[in-house]
């Protein structure tokens, strides 16, 4: 993959981003999800990179940039990280995408940055802040995930929870880039244990009620939801929709709440078109 390894210094943590440097249309700046990092874009970056520079972020405490000390995760934080990202790398006009977690942030910094974002879309991104059924099935895999193992088959294993309809092959690359091996040989995942350990206490993460941020995005915006997803109901995508001025809904067969892992091929020709202003 033709990629380079990118990383920059704000908010007093060192952050690792993707680069793949296309000649070509805006910047696409890509934002993940909860536990993931930003080798989970890497088929939809292969997909545009010929046409377009994609820009994809480890946020802290995640893939390859640097934990949060004292458990700062709240989305301020976060949302500050891709501020001081976004300005550091100068994009003035950009497309911006975001898959669940990264969707909030993303109706969040489009929200405080309109005259910014040519294009968003939303992947997945339920604005209640009451928790789905799906997004607490999620939570519990999370929390019961063991903090060590001895092999990348067990750590794959694993996985497959998560991705239970994503191909043997895209489950394997996610899982090559989600771990990290230890001083004692075992492997752990390469996000902050910080995540397990909270909810282990009973804590969840807190979800915030983005319904009055989605009425400010004036730019086309397209959301993406998984048709097998319980993350992301039917209803809830509807009233999303009517919500943005200029939104327009696909839903994506087969797959459920990871869409661009479950069916690449569909959410990469849709998000392609997107761009196309088809």
């Amino acid at each position: 993959m033709a990629f380079r390894d990118g990383y920059v210094s704000v908010n007093g943590l060192r952050l690792h981003y993707l680069d793949w440097d296309g000649k070509g249309r805006l910047p696409v700046v890509l934002v993940h999800g909860l536990t993931s990092n930003a080798h989970s874009w890497d088929l939809l970056a292969e997909s545009l990179k010929g046409s377009h520079r994609v820009l994809a972020l480890d946020m802290r405490g995640h893939g390859e940039s640097e934990w949060a000390k004292d458990g700062k995760y709240n989305i301020e934080d976060l949302l500050l990280d891709m501020e001081s990202f976004i300005d550091a790398l100068r994009l003035e006009s950009f497309v911006l995408a975001g898959h669940s977690m990264g969707s909030g942030l993303s109706v969040r910094y489009t929200a405080r940055h309109p005259s910014r974002v040519e294009r968003l879309i939303l992947v997945e991104g339920n604005p209640n802040a009451q928790p789905s059924p799906g997004w607490l099935k999620g939570m519990y895999l999370v929390r019961d995930m063991p903090d060590e193992f001895d092999s990348l088959e067990e750590a794959l294993a694993h996985m497959r929870r998560f991705y239970p309809r994503a191909s043997v092959e895209v489950v394997r690359h996610l899982t090559e880039h989600s771990v990290r091996r230890l001083p004692s040989g075992k492997l752990t995942w390469n996000w902050d244990r910080f995540f397990r350990e909270r909810m282990r206490r009973g804590e969840l993460p807190k979800r915030l009620d983005l319904w009055p941020f989605l009425v400010k995005l004036d730019c086309p915006t397209l959301v993406f939801r998984g048709a097998r997803s319980t993350n992301f109901p039917m209803e809830i995508a509807r009233k999303v929709l009517a919500h943005i001025p200029k939104g327009t809904l696909v839903e994506i067969p087969g797959a459920g709440h990871p869409v661009p892992l479950d069916n690449p091929t569909a959410f990469n020709e849709a998000f392609l078109s997107f761009l196309n202003g088809r």
